[in-house]
């Protein structure tokens, strides 16, 4: 949700105001913030993130391969027979 504050300089992204930079003034507050000295130091702080955005990335789909394993066993233990209703069922009407 973007909203924008007096001028053009700020808008509003998921409740929190942030001001628009150009990649240049971007890169120089991310220098300033992490205190990145050398080329080395920005090498490494970019590494570190890639790092954490790989590990974001798979324990969400962990985190999404469990929700999944749990709704099977939610509807299992909600409905224990329906394998064999479904087999009365076919047996029943089926035939």
């Amino acid at each position: 949700m973007m909203a924008q504050q007096e001028g053009n300089q700020w808008f509003k992204v998921n409740g929190e105001w942030i001001q628009i930079m150009d990649a240049e003034e971007l890169a120089a507050a991310i220098v300033v913030k992490y205190n990145l000295r050398t080329d080395e130091d920005v090498e490494d702080w970019i590494e570190k993130e890639l790092a954490r955005l790989d590990l974001e990335l798979l324990l969400e789909n962990e985190m999404g391969a469990v929700e999944y394993a749990d709704r099977e066993v939610d509807l299992m233990d909600r409905y224990p027979d329906a394998e064999e209703m479904l087999e009365r069922l076919k047996d029943n009407y089926l035939k």
